[in-house]
């Protein structure tokens, strides 16, 4: 009689953590899915307004006339492939899930400039110039 008792207990227990993992395997799944999507739209939201602040910082140098320059501050998320300077507008590709998602922000003024993509605090030096306005990295 005590050896059938032990194997119910033993089955119960089993059935107990069987059925236990059956509620967290999907939590967990649902969990790394959505931490994603957040992540994803941390991403573009931060793309987005570096973008507005470069346009923004270069029209108010452009504006003050040719000597004027100023420095500004940015974070930018690992997961951007290029950013594209010319003319009056800055388009920042990021790798978002499996697709390409740009960031773009249009300015008044034309610039040209070339920074590097690398995740991570970057300084950016605005230069206003005759007809243009000079992005470089600083």
């Amino acid at each position: 009689m005590g050896m059938k008792k032990r194997c119910q207990v033993s089955l119960e227990y089993m059935l107990m953590v069987g059925f236990t993992l059956l509620l967290i395997i999907p939590i967990v799944m649902i969990y790394g899915s959505e931490k994603q999507a957040i992540s994803d739209q941390v991403s573009f939201s931060q793309a987005s307004q570096i973008a507005t602040k470069i346009t923004d910082s270069v029209e108010t140098v452009y504006y003050l006339g040719k000597p004027s320059q100023t420095t500004i501050r940015v974070y930018f998320p690992q997961n951007i492939d290029e950013m594209i300077i010319s003319d009056n507008e800055v388009v920042i590709r990021l790798n978002v899930g499996n697709t390409i998602t740009e960031a773009v922000s249009i300015s008044q003024v034309n610039m040209s400039g070339n920074l590097d993509v690398g995740p991570g605090i970057h300084e950016i030096l605005i230069i206003a110039e005759d007809e243009y306005v000079n992005i470089t990295e600083k």
